[in-house]
């Protein structure tokens, strides 16, 4: 079972996720990636579009919690499959727990 409040962070410390249960029954999802960390909006909506495309996959297997993806590190030099790995990683730790 989930506590509440529940932390943890990708392998490469790029994102954190804060898990809360709720009591609707289904997954939600919640992000925030700073300005200061990725100031291009192109950049910035590319990885809130990643975080959400690997949400809409594991969605079914997660549990009934609120989630809150957090960037804490810049991402300058990522590829794209890299951070879905990091991203798929972190969710399928949820999903396997």
């Amino acid at each position: 079972m989930l506590t509440q409040g529940a932390r943890k962070k990708s392998a490469k410390a790029i994102f954190d996720l804060k898990l809360i249960a709720n009591g609707v029954g289904g997954a939600r999802l919640g992000y925030i990636v700073p300005k200061r960390l990725t100031p291009a909006a192109v950049q910035r909506n590319h990885i809130k579009r990643q975080i959400r495309e690997i949400f809409r996959q594991v969605r079914a297997d997660l549990p009934a919690v609120d989630l809150v993806v957090r960037q804490i590190t810049a991402v300058k030099l990522m590829r794209r499959t890299q951070i879905l790995h990091e991203l798929s990683t972190l969710f399928s730790s949820i999903t396997n727990a």
